[in-house]
C-alpha cells in the first residue's frame, strides 16, 4: 500500500466494515469540499477557504491520508490567521495532495 494512505487507518475502517462507506464519502464530501475550497480562495474568502479545509482535514484524516489532512491543517491555520498568501499556497498543496491519494484510494476500494 501506499505511503499515501495509512495502512493501519485502512484495515480499521475495513475491519469496522466501514471502509467502502468512508471511501464513498472521502469522494463525494472531500470533493465537495476541495471544490468550495479552490472556490472561495479564488474568491479571496479566507473565511470559506479555512471552513473547508477544516472539513478537509476531517474526512482526509478518518482515511488515514496523512499527508493531506496535514496541508489542510495548515491551510485552515494560515486562513485563519489571515495569511493570504500562504493560505493560497495551501490550497494549492491540498489540490496536488488529493490528487495523488485519490487514484490509490480508488485502487484500494476496488481491490
Amino acid at each position: 500500500m501506499s505511503a499515501l494512505l495509512a495502512t493501519d487507518k485502512l484495515a480499521e475502517l475495513a475491519e469496522l466494515g466501514i471502509l467502502d462507506e468512508m471511501g464513498s464519502l472521502f469522494f463525494s464530501e472531500g470533493g465537495a469540499m476541495l471544490a468550495a475550497l479552490e472556490t472561495a480562495m479564488e474568491r479571496g474568502d479566507l473565511v470559506g477557504v479555512r471552513h473547508a479545509a477544516h472539513s478537509l482535514r476531517g474526512i482526509s484524516g478518518t482515511i488515514g491520508a496523512d499527508d493531506l489532512c496535514a496541508v489542510s491543517k495548515d491551510t485552515e491555520l494560515a486562513a485563519r490567521a489571515g495569511r493570504e498568501a500562504e493560505a493560497r499556497a495551501g490550497v494549492l498543496a491540498v489540490r496536488r495532495e488529493w490528487d495523488a491519494v485519490a487514484p490509490v484510494l480508488r485502487t484500494r476500494l476496488a481491490a
